[in-house]
């Protein structure tokens, strides 16, 4: 009997034990271990198709860098070294590209408006683009619908534009009517595929869709001058790297057509009313070797034939701001500024 109760004395003692045990454990601490378990995820970021931040170091006493310019990078950048280096491939590729004919724009990394409007924001900034319904400043302009997209660049420039327009006319019913377009390989001898031109029309209280930027209607008063929309921005567009190229007719509808060119290049193309493609072959030719861009900035410009190796190589100079772009059509215009 003795032994008996021995036994349940030892029992209630372990389990007195234990309890104590258990009820000074903290909680928050098992909280946190259970959170760091459900937590502990990989997480993977993608590169965007023609990301500069993602450039090999440059090594000091270099003749040629490694620095690879971003045919896209409207920025103007300074040259590391005396001479530098740019991947063959993004002749094809800028805000100088010619796409007309034989000059076919690559179809990689290219999609559909229908299927760019499947993809997330992140997914379609991958491609350069940017989907200009819901990250426009609404009272500015309005666009078509959900599915018009956008070169990214392009896009921060026309926004800077618009948002001059509304300040000094008050007007807000310029309207997107399309930008970037893929439909398959019929498209790419198409600018439209660049994302970098946009086709633009007007409001009107009796009809959204039928008057044109240049309707005598639609006018408004700058600085005590009345013009039409159109001729404002034939007027002030180069401040913003658009050029104006025409006219077009869509479903009835007479729409201003802009090609984003960059500030550097705008302002000659304006004031010479010179094509893009016209531009470019004056460059190569040599007939053009310096121009004042849209803030009174003078460059140097040239004509570089793209290398049949996998990089071709520019002279810039050492410490000199420069701009590099493809031109769709087997080279790169540079342009180094010389103040």
């Amino acid at each position: 009997m003795k032994k008996n109760i021995f036994v349940t004395l030892f029992t209630i003692v372990f389990i007195i034990i234990t309890l104590v045990s258990c009820s000074s454990s903290n909680p928050a601490d098992v909280t946190k271990r259970q959170e760091k378990s459900t937590t502990d995820t990989v997480t993977t970021t993608k590169k965007p198709l023609t990301d500069s931040t993602n450039k090999p170091p440059v090594t000091g006493g270099n003749t040629v860098s490694t620095t690879v310019p971003d045919a896209f990078e409207q920025q103007p950048v300074v040259s590391p070294s005396e001479k530098i280096e740019i991947d063959s491939a993004l002749a094809g590729k800028g805000f100088l590209v010619i796409v007309s004919g034989d000059n076919k724009y690559s179809k990689e990394g290219l999609f559909t408006p229908d299927e760019l409007d499947a993809k997330s924001a992140e997914d379609i900034a991958l491609a350069g683009l940017i989907r200009i319904y819901g990250n426009k400043t609404d009272s500015n302009y309005k666009v078509k619908n959900i599915k018009v997209f956008m070169n990214i660049e392009a896009f921060s420039a026309f926004e800077s534009m618009m948002a001059t327009f509304k300040a000094v006319s008050g007007a807000g019913d310029v309207q997107v009517i399309s930008a970037y377009d893929y439909t398959g390989d019929e498209s790419l001898s198409s600018d439209a595929v660049t994302g970098l031109s946009v086709k633009l029309n007007v409001l009107s209280d009796k009809d959204s869709l039928t008057y044109p930027l240049n309707y005598g209607g639609n006018k408004v008063t700058v600085d005590g001058k009345e013009m039409t929309y159109l001729e404002w921005f034939e007027k002030n567009s180069a401040k913003f790297g658009f050029v104006y190229t025409g006219l077009t007719d869509d479903e009835n509808n007479s729409l201003a057509n802009f090609r984003y060119v960059g500030t550097v290049h705008s302002k000659y193309m304006v004031d010479n009313s010179c094509k893009l493609s016209d531009y470019v072959g004056a460059i190569k030719s040599g007939e053009l070797s310096e121009i004042t861009d849209a803030n009174g900035g003078k460059w140097a410009v040239s004509y570089v034939k793209a290398s049949e190796t996998e990089k071709t190589e520019l002279t810039v100079g050492e410490g000199a701001k420069y701009l590099v772009s493809g031109t769709g059509e087997g080279g790169f215009v540079l342009a180094i500024a010389k103040n």
